[in-house]
């Protein structure tokens, strides 16, 4: 954090900023930027067993700011797609191939996601539908989706 950011307010100090407005996405692609990993241990539900778990924080810069989201990824077998995905999207893996995972190193890469926006509780979120492979001569012109034979259903 920078001093700026640090400094205090007296009891009867003046403030001004309002804050940024959480800015929903509209459903569609959206390039993003990983900000932030958190290492957490999930303590299990109805559909999946506990396991260790990833919360990947990310941001889509929009012409009203920065909106941002959060992501689940759960260290279990049967994700395992979608955290090949995940790391496919980043240019961190090829189609095929084995990966160490390195979550501390996806912090600052850039990838593409499909984003819908997900109701729970009265709230509205940011929420990743599916990730599109990485290819670095489209970076600016598309990319290309993660295909339907990489989801186990």
């Amino acid at each position: 954090m920078s001093d700026f950011e640090n400094e205090t307010f007296d009891w009867d100090g003046e403030i001004e900023q309002d804050g940024q407005e959480f800015i929903i996405l509209d459903e569609g692609d959206y390039p993003f930027t990983v900000t932030k990993v958190e290492r957490k241990n999930f303590e299990g539900s109805d559909k999946m067993p506990r396991c260790n778990q990833v919360v990947v924080y990310g941001q889509v810069d929009t012409p009203k700011g920065a909106a941002t989201f959060r992501e689940n990824l759960f260290l279990l077998k049967k994700q395992e797609w979608k955290l090949s995905g995940f790391f496919r999207c980043l240019g961190m893996k090829k189609h095929g191939e084995k990966l160490k995972m390195d979550f501390p190193g996806a912090v600052g890469r850039k990838g593409m996601a499909h984003f819908t926006p997900y109701k729970k509780g009265g709230n509205i979120y940011n929420s990743i539908d599916r990730y599109y492979d990485y290819d670095p001569a489209k970076m600016n012109g598309g990319f290309t989706e993660v295909k339907d034979d990489d989801v186990p259903w």
